[in-house]
Formats: C-alpha cells, sequence, structure tokens
C-alpha cells in the first residue's frame, strides 16, 4: 500500500509538535499557528494520524520519556524526566507509561541503571537476592541511581 501524502498544514503541526513536545500545546494553538481551524485540524489528525491532536502528543512525549529513561545517567530521577518530557502530573504519567509499556518508568530506569552497575548486575542473576531488592526498592523510592545500589556496595 502507497503512503498517503500529509497535507501541509497538518505537516506543519507535526513538525511544531515535534520540535517542543514539552510545551503546553493546545488544539486551538496548534490550529492557529497552522493557519487552519480547530475542527479541520483534529479531522486531518484522525484520518491521517489515526488518533487526535492530544493523543498523537502524549504518545510523543512518552516515546521521548522512555528513550530519557533508558539513557539516563546516576543522578537522574523519574520526576524530572517527566517534566522535562512535558508531564506535569507525575502520577498520570506513570499510569500512562505503564499502560503503553508494561512496565513502571522506575523499572525501566533502573534496569537501564542496572546495566551499568557491576554489582547489580550479578544480584539480578540471583533472583530474589536482598542485592536485587534492595537495589529496586531504593530506585520505587525515588532514590538518585548511584544512592540505589550504595546498600549492598
Amino acid at each position: 500500500m502507497a503512503p498517503q501524502l500529509v497535507p501541509g498544514p497538518l505537516k506543519k503541526a507535526l513538525d511544531l509538535l515535534e520540535a517542543d513536545p514539552a510545551r503546553a500545546w493546545t488544539v486551538d494553538e496548534i490550529a492557529s499557528a497552522c493557519g487552519i481551524a480547530r475542527r479541520t485540524l483534529q479531522r486531518q489528525f484522525r484520518r491521517f494520524i489515526g488518533r487526535m491532536p492530544m493523543g498523537f502528543l502524549r504518545a510523543l512525549r512518552l516515546g521521548r520519556a522512555r528513550q530519557e529513561l533508558l539513557r539516563a545517567s546516576g543522578g537522574t530521577s523519574v520526576t524530572d524526566i517527566a517534566r522535562r518530557s512535558g508531564f506535569n502530573h507525575v502520577g498520570r504519567f506513570a499510569t500512562q507509561y505503564r499502560a503503553r509499556y508494561g512496565e513502571s518508568p522506575s523499572a525501566t530506569l533502573c534496569r537501564n541503571q542496572k546495566k551499568n552497575c557491576r554489582r547489580c548486575r550479578a544480584a539480578t542473576a540471583v533472583a530474589g537476592s536482598r542485592a536485587a531488592r534492595d537495589c529496586g526498592i531504593a530506585v520505587r523510592l525515588g532514590r538518585p541511581a548511584r544512592m540505589a545500589c550504595r546498600g549492598h556496595h
């Protein structure tokens, strides 16, 4: 099946959202910036993208947040990443993230940080070990990653 061409105003809307997904966009702002009516923008999103503008923006933000969680360094928290990605309510972010990716944001962050920690890698190889539990608990409590591994080093 050949790809559909996207109308110019919709392309502009997509470019705006991808350039600054953390901004607190409204449908009216996007439509105004693209020079089309709100309903026209919504209709074009539904027809060509398969979802409404805010649904597209949420998916874009979740994707960016996941990439950041997977690349995060030691001192990064889920809250910091959620806010930088445009989520103002961390609880809603976590719920939406879990629904989309099947794990909590803290689990993604912990898994990423455990890859970089030799003792954590060894601990997770032994299912249920005290070190693995301690590391997981610290991350769930929102402690920075460098503290997450402190108890068993």
